[in-house]
């Protein structure tokens, strides 16, 4: 066991995978000396679009340096319809919009939403439990040493810059942890790390977007997309997912008088002609997923 760990937090998506492509070539500025990086973590919701996953194939064919983990806490959609979570009990809640069935929507209703505790659950506490147990090698329950620590690096970016301050917070108190944003400190936006992709690796295929395909903070252009994607099973399953919501018997509805929905007009997606407009901010990046989707 070493006295320091130095763990990228790997999204999969374009700023993750522009500092990982970096630090496995050493590029300048991205020296080890710099950035001591020698793991690259990331947590699996088993409801990524398959692009994401070709992706990551991808990256672990290229990359040499860093070793690639991934873990799991179960698919996220299977345990939202069945209503339990990874451990079997309550459901971790997705943030979907809520509104009474049409019939009952008087004049200017507005619809409402649902807490949001599936980044926590199948995001958050994997990759922590990731790092202690199969990087730094400590076992269920065991005290981190006093004299151990653990960095994360993420790849939040400027244009990002207060979803940092949130995941700074996390940190205070717990002097073993610290985490680190190079991004930030280099001064680049995601708009930055894509041209860098396009210009410095032989990526071929677009980076995608790391997200669930149900994930309800997406726009009409992202949702328009999906559903014209030439992966119609990353659709399927979104629209699987969102009718499940509203199953009489589903277990996700009980106690609730109000109806869930995945789009924010509280429709089904079914039944949606999507508007998309390329100058809307995506509600991922305005509500934030805690620094850990989508980057």
């Amino acid at each position: 066991m070493h006295d320091a760990y130095h763990v990228l937090n790997l999204g999969a998506g374009i700023q993750s995978t522009y500092m990982l492509l970096h630090l496995d070539r050493q590029s300048p500025g991205w020296e080890f000396s710099t950035y001591p990086i020698t793991h690259a973590i990331m947590a699996d919701t088993g409801e990524e679009p398959v692009a994401v996953y070709r992706h990551v194939e991808w990256l672990q064919s290229v990359v040499k340096r860093i070793p690639i983990t991934i873990v799991s806490k179960g698919k996220l959609g299977d345990d939202l319809v069945n209503g339990v979570n990874s451990t079997g009990h309550r459901f971790a809640s997705i943030p979907a919009y809520t509104a009474l069935a049409p019939e009952d929507r008087g004049p200017g209703w507005k619809e409402g939403m649902t807490r949001r505790q599936c980044t926590s659950e199948y995001k958050i506490e994997p990759l922590n439990k990731g790092v202690r147990a199969r990087i730094v090698g400590l076992k269920y329950r065991q005290p981190v040493p006093k004299w151990l620590e653990i960095h994360n690096y993420i790849g939040i970016s400027m244009d990002e810059a207060r979803r940092a301050v949130k995941q700074r917070q996390k940190y205070n108190g717990h002097p073993n942890y610290h985490v680190h944003f190079p991004l930030i400190e280099k001064g680049l936006t995601r708009v930055d790390c894509e041209r860098s992709l396009l210009t410095d690796f032989a990526i071929p295929h677009q980076v995608p977007r790391s997200a669930c395909v149900f994930c309800p903070y997406k726009t009409d252009a992202e949702w328009e997309r999906l559903r014209t994607s030439t992966d119609q099973e990353d659709w399927n399953r979104a629209v699987e997912v969102d009718a499940a919501l509203r199953r009489s018997d589903s277990l996700v509805r009980k106690g609730m008088t109000h109806y869930s929905y995945l789009h924010r007009s509280c429709q089904p997606l079914t039944q949606i002609t999507f508007n998309p407009n390329p100058r809307e901010l995506s509600p991922l990046t305005k509500s934030e997923c805690e620094g850990m989707c989508g980057n």
